[in-house]
């Protein structure tokens, strides 16, 4: 056990009583704990007491019953049952092979059954329509790719009756698994198994969307829950670095590129208002405007300070004309200024902040007047703009 010794659930052997430490995974999967093979042999190899009546009973129902049944109906174990069959030895009648052979393949019908009731009911009643145990239930609704419905997965919640309902772990039990589901791979297997199950998980899950991990109503919650549970939460710059680390040297294929073009382009981005982009400009808006506009902020971009020769080595473009307040037809420069290719980008969304920056940055340098609405304030002589 060594590190985690404290960690485990204690027992005894059934044999010998020597005290025992074991895992969940352990107590889950065994009902009775020996501290070694021998005690375990010793134990299964003693014989329950069994009558000449129960003797009988079993010479007479074995052609048509199971072994588990009869141990049920006697209270014995199984394996006293396997004797008791071995040292006579009996053998199922040759109706029972059949029925058997034929109770264990399903037909259309039986199908048909378990696809219309599966979702609504529980395997019990199921069981009992078609005659079948719960695990023959489980096994074929699995190979059939069914579901429970939602409606009936609340409705156990809410507490009507199922096969899995009402089982619980007890305290220790769940304190237990806390613990162990706290660990990391290495501190559960060790770093040579740990790698190779962290390379097993990404070769599951590489290239595959949430859709095709967990159907396309499951993604939707997910998505929704993360957005709920990231609101508000700033990026820490352990996260920026590796976000950004992350993406340097890809070099994406020129099929992603027309996907992704095609996925955010119109409705399916974020920042889309309609078509506005694709209204014409004012004809006042011309290269000498353009060039009016530049020439006041001195060829350089009004956010980052990049010069317009700059911008045309780093963006293969000059500096554009960005209008403030995001309306093409008011065409003035209190509405205009010079932005480089980037801060036009990044300027098309959170408008209202970067329409109240802009105005201030303008108002400082060329004394231009705005009101609490972000309206311009336009100051006339004798029918003449100032």
């Amino acid at each position: 056990m060594g590190k985690y010794k404290k960690k485990c659930f204690k027992f005894k052997c059934e044999r010998c009583g020597k005290d025992l430490e074991r895992y969940l995974s352990h107590v889950n999967k065994y009902s009775r704990h020996f501290c070694s093979r021998t005690c375990k042999n010793m134990v299964r190899s003693v014989k329950f007491p069994v009558s000449d009546e129960q003797i009988k009973f079993v010479i007479d129902n074995y052609k048509n019953m199971f072994a588990k049944d009869i141990a049920k109906i006697l209270n014995l174990p199984i394996d006293s049952i396997r004797r008791i069959i071995v040292k006579n030895n009996l053998q199922k009648t040759e109706n029972f092979k059949s029925s058997w052979e034929n109770r264990k393949s399903w037909n259309k019908e039986e199908e048909n059954i378990l696809i219309e009731n599966y979702p609504n009911k529980s395997n019990e009643e199921i069981g009992k329509i078609l005659n079948r145990s719960i695990s023959s239930i489980l096994s074929r609704a699995k190979k059939l790719k069914l579901n429970k419905s939602k409606e009936y997965i609340k409705s156990i919640n809410a507490g009507e009756k199922c096969y899995f309902f009402g089982r619980k772990l007890t305290e220790e039990q769940k304190e237990i698994k806390r613990i162990l589901n706290s660990r990391t791979f290495v501190e559960k297997f060790g770093e040579e198994k740990a790698k190779q199950v962290r390379d097993k998980l990404s070769k599951a899950t590489k290239g595959k969307s949430w859709e095709q991990k967990y159907g396309k109503e499951r993604a939707d919650e997910m998505r929704i829950n993360q957005s709920k549970r990231l609101k508000g939460k700033p990026h820490t710059l352990e996260h920026i670095r590796k976000c950004v680390l992350g993406h340097v040297g890809l070099v994406y294929s020129e099929e992603r590129k027309k996907e992704q073009s095609k996925r955010m382009s119109l409705e399916g981005n974020p920042r889309w208002l309609g078509g506005k982009s694709f209204e014409p400009y004012p004809l006042s808006f011309n290269r000498k405007f353009k060039k009016l506009i530049r020439e006041r902020d001195n060829f350089i971009c009004l956010k980052c300070n990049i010069f317009n020769e700059d911008a045309k080595k780093l963006y293969k473009r000059y500096l554009v004309i960005h209008h403030i307040n995001y309306d093409k037809m008011l065409t003035i420069p209190e509405n205009c200024c010079a932005l480089c290719s980037r801060c036009n980008a990044e300027a098309n969304s959170n408008r209202t902040h970067w329409t109240k920056f802009f105005q201030g940055i303008l108002a400082e340098r060329y004394g231009y007047k705005y009101d609490e609405n972000l309206n311009i304030i336009l100051e006339v002589n004798n029918g003449r703009r100032n």
